[in-house]
């Protein structure tokens, strides 16, 4: 055994710790798992009127992905209760949810998917066009929020929204987020749903869709490790919604990008809450046990992780 001075031994060790790696090499995200997993929501879209608006960039989606028209949410099939399903995994008997406006008073007491994410580090936000949404906030792990939250002035219609986005996916890097577009509800109920007003509504967030599909695809760290997950709230059918009615409780689910079969049409029920499941699972994150939406794995190609 050569026995080497202590003096020698410290240039060694000194030597190897300036040699090594640094650190951050070991908090690359996984390679199996997407870097960006985005939840789109477009307020009250039905199935049906998705080729009636057209909107080709979802129905490019649709082709290349995995794609459910006979998806369910909750009821009441309002949007708080819808969407709060559709964030934290519960039923609405669960979450008990069953108010629709902003009103401080009240609280969300179950994590989202993004709470859970941001408990693991990391970095989550949320942009809604309604400040009921701040909700998701108050009490919450997720710090940032852009669009209408309480006593802000302002529309916050997908184009208004898409450029706060987009710059917030530059700026902040996040592994996760929630994108919400009020445009087809406010449609709906000014104009009745499948009028000519909320196709043009439709339209408009299919645009601002098509521009976010662009930043994506010009990111070299998302670009082709993105996967979105793109719903509703609900359907509707007049000029409202809330009902046990097919048109009000039918919504489309679409799964596209990394780690998604494509062309896939799912067989099996999928319901709202299985969003923030299949989340969590495409963030490498445990599904915790109460929830009761789980991971759509038939969205998922074979080599998922699973």
């Amino acid at each position: 055994m050569i026995l080497l001075p202590r003096l020698a031994v410290a240039a060694l060790l000194a030597a190897a710790l300036f040699l090594a790696p640094p650190r951050a090499r070991a908090q690359e995200p996984d390679p199996d798992l997407p870097r960006l997993v985005l939840v789109l929501s477009w307020d009250g879209l039905r199935p049906d009127a998705i080729e009636k608006a057209p909107a080709p960039r979802l129905l490019k989606l649709i082709e290349e992905g995995a794609y459910c028209p006979t998806a369910q949410t909750v009821f009441p099939s309002a949007t708080l209760p819808g969407h709060t399903s559709m964030l934290t995994g519960l039923t609405v008997e669960k979450h008990r949810v069953i108010w629709n406006n902003w009103v401080p008073q009240l609280k969300i007491n179950h994590p989202t998917f993004l709470d859970l994410a941001a408990d693991a580090g990391m970095e989550v936000a949320i942009a809604a066009g309604k400040e009921k949404f701040y909700h998701f906030i108050e009490g919450h792990k997720v710090k940032t929020y852009l669009g209408e939250a309480p006593k802000t002035e302002g529309h916050w219609g997908a184009r208004e929204l898409l450029g706060p986005v987009i710059e917030y996916l530059k700026k902040s890097r996040p592994r996760a987020m929630f994108i919400h577009f009020r445009d087809p509800d406010s449609a709906g109920h000014r104009h009745g749903w499948m009028s000519d007003p909320q196709m043009a509504a439709i339209r408009d967030c299919d645009e601002a869709l098509g521009t976010l599909l662009a930043a994506i695809e010009a990111d070299p760290d998302y670009r082709g490790r993105t996967t979105i997950l793109l719903s509703a709230d609900h359907g509707g059918h007049g000029k409202g919604h809330g009902s046990l009615d097919p048109v009000d409780m039918t919504i489309p689910w679409v799964a596209w990008g990394f780690g998604v079969a494509r062309g896939k049409r799912l067989v099996r029920p999928v319901r709202t809450y299985d969003i923030a499941a299949t989340a969590l699972y495409l963030l490498g994150l445990d599904v915790p046990e109460r929830w009761d939406g789980k991971p759509v794995f038939e969205a998922l190609y074979s080599g998922a992780r699973r």
